[in-house]
């Protein structure tokens, strides 16, 4: 990584960009603490102007560079930066130049009081401290304002570079993201071996570089991967951040465009017996870094929660459903650490139907409404003249018979 970009073409850039009266203004600068810079896409103008990254030139044809959401939950926002390289020979680089002027021994920053941080992750489980991608610092180890022309204001180029591999506070592992802090303790070296100090063979501490040129400074940023690095090896970055001093400070968060996020809908679906369903449509980014975990997070009425993961691979959707209970459940979805979609569903228990009441039999026609037996049906007036009929029957049946007994009394006698 010998940063040779910066020292051969620096100045003929400067000329030749449109906006070098702008930048002649000198370093843009940020107050500690302010949000990061959100970068989505490279932009080589925004780059110089230290608002931005853009790709280096010297990136080999073999490398990849570019941005990615996930993977898993980055430190920042949903996105990162990817790099990658195709073979052990290639080199992947990009950078923010927050230095950057028509007159850069003015408006480069000194070695002493450079501190940072980036956040790294992989999924090289084997030596994955080695597939880290190194944050470095170009700059020069004397600048020299009064020297008459700009390229003699600038001596002894060199890039300073900070590995995590070199300085584990805690060891790489695949699969996590972490968070590696430049401070005056850290390892570094430098590309710059004429003096045969603080290269990469004998490293030093960065406030022993910064004592060795007290009169140097930086001014470009720059994120690399490679020179060693396995083939096909790819790893990303994010949450960058590099102060100068307590005063100035240079943050950035990788992600893509917004409306290439994954994303997620919550919907009703059909109603069963003891509730219903909620139909969570998922669809993954298509630049997704690996297959995107969504997490489905459903609130019943009572108040408990119960959370499922579902994995979809990058570019591609898919459909779940989710059983809720009788009332109103919400229903949440989430990846990255972001929610994605929310929604209330809702349905309501049947009301249970009554049993129907025993029909009562109709009164007969023509009945009087004094004359009617609720119980029985039967009607009064009805039930006397069948009496009197049955009891007139009755007296001629008694006077007949008698009349026989006469008649055969007197036939016997």
């Amino acid at each position: 990584m010998t940063g040779s970009y910066w020292g051969a073409a620096m100045w003929s850039i400067i000329r030749g960009f449109a906006g070098a009266a702008a930048l002649g203004l000198g370093v843009v600068l940020a107050v500690p603490g302010s949000p990061p810079t959100v970068v989505t896409a490279f932009d080589e103008a925004a780059a110089l102007a230290g608002t931005g990254w853009a790709v280096q030139p010297d990136a080999t044809a073999g490398a990849t560079q570019q941005f990615v959401e996930g993977p898993a939950t980055p430190p920042a926002g949903r996105g990162s930066l990817e790099l990658g390289v195709a073979s052990t020979s290639d080199r992947a680089r990009v950078f923010s130049a927050p230095g950057f002027s028509d007159n850069p021994a003015e408006t480069f920053m000194p070695w002493d009081g450079l501190s940072g941080s980036f956040s790294t992750f992989t999924f090289t489980a084997t030596n994955p401290g080695d597939s880290l991608p190194a944050l470095q610092l170009v700059g020069y180890q004397l600048l020299d304002p009064s020297a008459p022309l700009p390229q003699d204001r600038l001596v002894g180029f060199t890039t300073l570079n900070f590995e995590p591999r070199s300085n584990q506070q805690s060891p790489a592992v695949a699969g996590e993201w972490q968070e590696w802090v430049l401070d005056a303790d850290s390892l570094v070296w430098q590309t710059n071996t004429s003096s045969g100090f603080c290269v990469q063979a004998t490293r030093c501490t960065l406030a022993e570089f910064a004592a060795e040129y007290p009169d140097g400074g930086w001014g470009v940023i720059q994120l690399g991967l490679g020179s060693g690095v396995a083939a096909d090896g790819r790893s990303f970055a994010d949450d960058v951040m590099v102060r100068n001093g307590t005063t100035d400070e240079f943050a950035f968060d990788f992600e893509v465009a917004a409306d290439l996020n994954s994303t997620a809908a919550v919907a009703p679906g059909a109603a069963t017996d003891t509730g219903g369903t909620a139909i969570v449509t998922l669809d993954a980014s298509a630049v997704a870094a690996d297959s995107v975990v969504f997490t489905i997070t459903t609130t019943a009425p009572d108040g408990s929660v119960e959370s499922i993961e579902v994995e979809v691979p990058a570019g591609a959707s898919d459909a779940v459903e989710v059983a809720v209970p009788h009332g109103t459940s919400r229903v949440a979805v989430s990846a990255q650490g972001v929610e994605l979609a929310a929604a209330d569903v809702t349905f309501t228990a049947a009301t249970p139907t009554p049993p129907p009441s025993p029909s009562e039999p109709a009164a007969p026609a023509g009945s009087g409404s004094g004359d009617e037996l609720a119980e029985s049906g039967f009607e009064g007036g009805a039930l006397m003249a069948g009496l009197a009929l049955l009891m007139g029957g009755a007296t001629a049946l008694a006077a007949s018979a008698a009349t026989r007994r006469r008649r055969a009394t007197a036939h016997v006698g």
